[in-house]
């Protein structure tokens, strides 16, 4: 492991587990969403999946002109 630090010159601490490293990356911050979030992966659904559903959404919220 080697050390990551910010612009300014502050050392982040490095994190070893990756299921700690997935939910910073691919889960939201608000407490709705993360626990929305963690049923659909303990319903089984990939993160493809995940992201699928969510493009979905986005499109269906999206103008027709948009949407292109």
């Amino acid at each position: 492991n080697s050390p990551s630090y910010t612009e300014t010159g502050s050392m982040i601490p490095a994190e070893d587990s990756p299921s700690k490293v997935f939910n910073k990356l691919f889960i939201a911050d608000s407490p709705k969403e993360q626990a929305r979030q963690v049923q659909r992966l303990q319903e089984g659904r990939s993160i493809m999946d995940i992201v699928a559903d969510d493009a979905k959404s986005l499109k269906n919220s999206l103008g027709a002109g948009d949407q292109e």
